[in-house]
């Protein structure tokens, strides 16, 4: 075989373990019960290139509706439902963690689905968005 054709085939083989344990980009389900989002390093700073780590988290109910968020940041965050950020009145709040030291998570489990949109309260410009889709095994 010649050299190229050798290094393209190793390439595409890695590219297809990867796909297979990872999903394209980060957004298809992938069976592993649980979603993970990090709160990445300098989160704090309104200048951040990222903040939630994937901004764009996708699930499905019964097979990953479980997302979980980690704090890899020096100071506290949150991760409160975008609709009830600062508590208004009659607003029905799907989920708030408690502020959450470095190295802390907080797990929270998807059981309908729609688009659930979240920032962190201390610092609002940091946002995010999970998706839940019907379907998985019953």
């Amino acid at each position: 075989m010649k050299p190229v054709l050798a290094v393209v085939a190793v390439a595409a083989s890695a590219m297809l373990v990867y796909t297979v344990l990872y999903g394209f980009g980060g957004e298809n389900p992938r069976e592993s019960g649980s979603a993970t989002v990090f709160i990445r390093l300098g989160s704090y700073r309104e200048d951040a290139a990222t903040t939630y780590d994937p901004p764009t988290v996708r699930v499905v109910l019964r097979v990953n509706n479980t997302v979980v968020w980690v704090n890899e940041d020096i100071t506290v965050h949150d991760v409160t439902h975008e609709p009830c950020m600062y508590n208004e009145q009659g607003c029905i709040k799907t989920f708030k963690s408690k502020l959450l030291e470095t190295g802390e998570s907080f797990a929270y489990t998807f059981t309908q689905p729609g688009r659930y949109d979240y920032r962190c309260s201390p610092h609002p410009w940091m946002r995010g968005t999970v998706v839940v889709e019907a379907g998985g095994r019953s």
